[in-house]
């Protein structure tokens, strides 16, 4: 049966009113009178009221970031998020927030909250793959309100499954990891794969299912264990080898391509850690060009008639020396301010497609030798991989001289950043609790055995 697609959306994107949002109803779908600005919110620039208002539905560091790069760039904006907790709807940039409220149809309420906002055509950004998922499949009922830049639907539907989206880029002729997409038939030829492989569901739908984004799966046991585990679900799954090497050959390029499927401006930096460990998002990275990387992804465009934002992945190969594609998201990237800070503004060119401008080939360079990092959960994922603190301390000290730029911190906006301080400090002395818990539970263990012993003995 097919799933509908906001049933799917993670629970925190749904939430209770908060006193300082508007508040759709499907009963009232033209909500609570209209929210004036807060005082937290800045009034938009003269020349902004002039443009569309920008839209940027989410929840996490990517709507936060488009948010402050419209403002860099004087485009007002709209935050809908259904988590009153979220950075972007903490930000005193937005002029309206609007939270999405509790549904049995969480399709229904946001489409409900989307079609209620008083705005002439405004500019609708998601960002993150449930969204992209979510517009394509209701685009035409959209297109009539809002102003658009992605993917063609077919395209982006695509592009968010993992089967589908690796044959279309071996036909665009851009290098893959082996590839299999019959486990069962991987079970039986396993004297043939050079393990680790990695275990991937096809969509997001799938990851549900499967309980995590993907897996490593590092012998021929763990291999058949994996398998007979989620018997009912192998055609949803497939595996690729996993390239050799330390997260720090992880390349990422965020980019827009326009309406000829031209690549009109890009910012490519390198990874050196992703949360959770060796398999999550970016954590740690550096600014840095990369021709290559930057040849690969105008070729990808060109091949798959690509147009709006992107972020695409890729892990350099020592054995053959080639750059091997690793996936595309087809919307803005997680660390679309650091574009931003680097002098690449790849949210407000989107944007810019979406209104209707003539938008040509940026010529402006990124800026290279800039450090992003998140913080909290860096650290926190590389001391639950068993990294010494002392030994990530000095690494952070060994860049420190050079500029830096987070997800959520600037000085010009902090509630963002001390809302994730405080959770992290939250999460962190829970899980310091926990362990202390563990440990004395374990003491109590050992001397009661020594305690029998020592009676039996006697």
């Amino acid at each position: 049966m097919k799933q509908d697609f906001a049933s799917l959306l993670p629970t925190e994107f749904l939430a209770a009113p908060h006193a300082d949002a508007e508040v759709h109803s499907l009963a009232n779908p033209r909500g609570l009178r209209a929210e004036p600005a807060s005082p937290r919110s800045v009034s938009p620039s003269p020349n902004a009221r002039r443009l569309p208002v920008a839209v940027v539905v989410g929840i996490g560091a990517n709507p936060l970031g488009a948010v402050r790069s419209l403002h860099l760039a004087g485009i007002s904006t709209v935050v809908v998020t259904g988590d009153q907790n979220n950075p972007a709807f903490l930000s005193r940039y937005p002029v309206r927030r609007v939270l999405i409220p509790s549904s049995s149809d969480r399709d229904a309420a946001l489409l409900a909250v989307l079609e209620s906002l008083p705005y002439e055509r405004p500019v609708l950004i998601p960002t993150n793959d449930f969204l992209v998922s979510f517009m394509a499949r209701h685009h035409e009922r959209l297109a009539s309100q809002f102003r658009v830049c992605m993917p063609e639907p077919w395209l982006a539907e695509t592009l968010l499954d993992k089967t589908r989206e690796t044959e279309l880029v071996r036909r665009a002729g851009i290098p893959l990891p082996k590839t299999f997409l019959d486990l069962r038939m991987l079970c039986q030829q396993h004297e043939d794969i050079e393990f680790p492989v990695i275990i991937k569901p096809r969509t997001a739908w799938d990851a549900k299912r499967f309980g995590e984004k993907n897996r490593v799966v590092r012998s021929p046991r763990e291999l058949q264990t994996v398998v007979a585990a989620h018997e009912d679900m192998l055609d949803s799954l497939l595996a690729q080898e996993v390239i050799p090497g330390d997260d720090s050959q992880q390349w990422v390029c965020n980019c827009t391509f326009g309406r000829s499927n031209d690549l009109l401006c890009a910012f490519v930096f390198r990874r050196f850690h992703l949360s959770p460990a060796h398999r999550g998002v970016t954590s740690y990275a550096v600014s840095e060009r990369n021709h290559q990387v930057l040849s690969l992804v105008a070729r990808l465009g060109r091949g798959l008639k690509y147009t709006g934002p992107a972020m695409v992945e890729f892990k350099f190969d020592a054995r053959d020396g080639q750059y091997k594609y690793l996936e595309l998201n087809p919307r803005i990237g997680m660390c679309n301010f650091f574009d931003t800070t680097c002098g690449v503004n790849n949210v407000y060119q989107t944007y810019r497609l979406a209104a209707g401008t003539d938008v040509g080939p940026s010529r402006r360079a990124q800026r290279d030798g800039v450090i992003y990092l998140s913080l909290h959960s860096d650290l926190y994922s590389r001391v639950e991989d068993g990294e010494r603190l002392l030994s990530i301390l000095y690494d952070y000290l060994s860049n420190v001289w050079r500029p830096h730029v987070g997800p959520y911190f600037s000085l010009s906006d902090l509630r963002p950043a001390l809302a994730e301080g405080s959770r992290f400090v939250g999460a962190m002395a829970r899980r310091l609790w926990r362990k202390a818990l563990a440990h004395i539970r374990s003491s109590n263990r050992d001397f009661e055995g020594h305690k029998e012993n020592r009676q039996d003995n006697s």
